[in-house]
């Protein structure tokens, strides 16, 4: 099986669609914690902010590195 090159916004919209998951989360936990809606969508909102800039980094270092990935010509049964 041939594998193509993941675009730098494939990247992007997965770490968006991840963190938007993760947001909600954060946002009820503060909420929880806190008892103001307000405080929990702030603490959620610069979190989100935090993260999505460190999976993309985090994402864009892996794809430099070769380890791991098998060369088109290999079988794909191996590991």
């Amino acid at each position: 099986m041939k594998y193509r090159e993941e675009l730098r916004r494939r990247s992007v919209l997965k770490a968006v669609s991840w963190r938007a998951m993760g947001t909600l989360g954060t946002c009820l936990v503060g909420w929880l914690v806190t008892g103001s809606l307000q405080v929990g969508l702030s603490i959620s909102l610069l979190d989100s902010a935090i993260k999505v800039f460190g999976f993309y980094a985090h994402e864009r270092a892996w794809h430099r590195v070769t380890w791991g990935l098998a060369s088109c010509d290999e079988s794909v049964g191996e590991s």
